[in-house]
């Protein structure tokens, strides 16, 4: 035998030496059994799970070892698992048990919180906090049974026949959005990061619906409750709906009727308005004291029953007759007024003129014009309004204000030029002007001197005088049938008094 073919001997030889000790070591289990390049792990759970020897480690889905033993204890399970050698796992890691495929091959995977230390070494254990196992198929067939029972046999079966009418012959429908749908998975697969984005970004949403959970079942059983009245109700309801038409009709033909007097109403209620306005502070001291007042009235007959029944109050009238020039009457200031002849019933205007003129703190006529409190301060009387503090309302600035900018006396307001009034045109150019001049501070918004007279007007057109022998028309309370435009409720606040 030749040196050459010694050689080739010797070479093959070795080559069979080594890949035989391969072999052994690392598929015939030479490695598990001695241990050489592993480490041992105990890893601790509550179940098995089905979980066997020899058993694959896997970490982060890479095999890296093999479950040697699965023991039980009192309290929990216990899996011995060699783990290679060249493999760091970290301690803070979280062991469960998978399955393989649904006929019950299960493994135990790793799954890291942090790729930083410490790692697990020989001996090392994983606690039961940081294991977990599958739903047993034991427990998920017990619980598909209980759904199953859950379902009504009679409502299922309606379920699928309205589900067989819903869907029969639509076949080539749902063939396309099928096919459609594949587009929309292409989408999907283009725009996978934005939809995780999403899905993570989601999450604060989500923990607000568990948050306000209670509220959401309160309000779907108010709403179940709401729509049980409604069923409850349907007649009802039914019948409102055919009457509505008819009602709304009624209504725009009681509107339409009003629509010549209700503007002149609301017209009329802007001078009552400005009139309570001016005596505000004697309104709300009526509204302060009235409720005192009525129950102290009350307190006062409850403390006198009558015949003892509590709920016949009475109360005691003290009146003494005597003088009754205590105190005396005031004559002064009503000199010139003759007596009228109660039979004479003929229309008459009243004597402005005529009032007590006696000074305010004089003790006769206690009771007359001349003790009223201004409105502008309870602390002054006086039977004049212009001699209250801040003079006659008239002449205030926020009587005064309008939407075009007059804002006080002395400001006027120029009046928009409108068609002049047929019956009343004539009537104006027979009244004289007003010969007495009349300076800027002493005229009014309208351009004409406010001299604290009431002037009459014309209802049915808006038209009125003025002290200055002019005449002026209240705008949104003419005739809309006079040659004018058609007015609606808005013109009552948005058009000014015009001339």
């Amino acid at each position: 035998m030749t040196k050459f073919v010694r050689a080739q001997l010797v070479v093959f030889l070795v080559l069979t030496v080594v890949s035989l000790s391969y072999v052994t070591y690392n598929y015939l289990g030479l490695k598990r059994v001695t241990g050489i390049g592993t480490y041992t792990v105990e890893a601790h759970f509550v179940d098995a799970a089905g979980l066997y020897e020899n058993a694959i480690v896997t970490y982060r889905g890479i095999d890296v070892g093999l479950v040697r033993s699965v023991s039980v204890t009192s309290t929990d399970v216990v899996a011995e698992l060699q783990i290679d050698s060249e493999y760091s796992i970290p301690a803070s890691s979280a062991a469960a048990v998978k399955s393989v495929s649904a006929i019950g091959e299960q493994y135990v995977d790793f799954t890291p919180e942090s790729e930083d230390g410490p790692f697990l070494v020989d001996g090392s254990e994983v606690s039961v906090d940081s294991t977990s196992v599958p739903t047993s198929t034991g427990t998920l067939l017990s619980n598909a049974q209980a759904l199953l029972a859950s379902v009504p046999g009679e409502d299922l079966r309606t379920t699928i026949d309205e589900s067989f009418d819903a869907f029969n012959g639509l076949g080539p429908d749902l063939a396309r959005l099928l096919d459609s749908s594949q587009s929309l998975v292409s989408l999907a697969l283009a725009n996978v990061d934005p939809t995780v984005r999403l899905i993570e970004d989601s999450e604060p949403l989500l923990d607000t619906g568990i948050d306000v959970r209670p509220q959401t079942l309160s309000s779907v059983s108010d709403l179940n409750g709401f729509s049980e009245q409604l069923v409850a109700n349907d007649a009802q309801i039914r019948d409102t709906l055919d009457v509505g038409p008819g009602f709304a009709d009624t209504v725009s033909s009681a509107f339409t009727q009003l629509q010549p007097a209700l503007p002149m109403m609301l017209a009329n209620l802007q001078t009552v308005g400005q009139v309570a306005q001016v005596n505000l502070p004697g309104i709300e001291h009526v509204l302060v004291v009235y409720p005192a007042l009525s129950s102290a009235v009350g307190n006062v007959f409850r403390e006198f029953p009558l015949g003892g029944d509590p709920d016949r109050g009475q109360g005691p009238l003290d009146v003494k007759l005597g003088s009754t020039q205590r105190p005396a009457p005031c004559t002064e200031g009503f000199g010139g007024i003759e007596r009228r002849d109660p039979s004479d019933t003929s229309p008459m205007d009243p004597d402005t003129n005529a009032y007590c003129t006696l000074p305010q703190d004089d003790p006769r006529a206690v009771r007359s014009a001349r003790n009223q409190p201004c409105a502008t301060d309870q602390s002054v009387r006086t039977a004049e309004v212009a001699n209250c503090p801040r003079g006659l309302p008239s002449t205030w600035a926020e009587m005064l204000a309008r939407p075009n900018g007059a804002t006080g006396p002395g400001q006027t307001v120029p009046a928009p030029v409108v068609a002049p009034i047929a019956p009343a045109a004539p009537v104006a150019e027979s009244v004289p002007a007003a010969t007495e001049p009349t300076t800027e501070a002493e005229e009014g918004m309208l351009g004409f001197r406010d001299t604290g007279e009431s002037v009459p007007y014309d209802p049915s057109t808006g038209n009125f005088f003025a002290p200055d022998g002019k005449m002026y028309t209240l705008s949104g309370v003419d005739d809309t049938n006079n040659g004018k435009e058609l007015r609606t409720w808005q013109d009552l606040r948005l058009t000014p008094l015009r001339k």
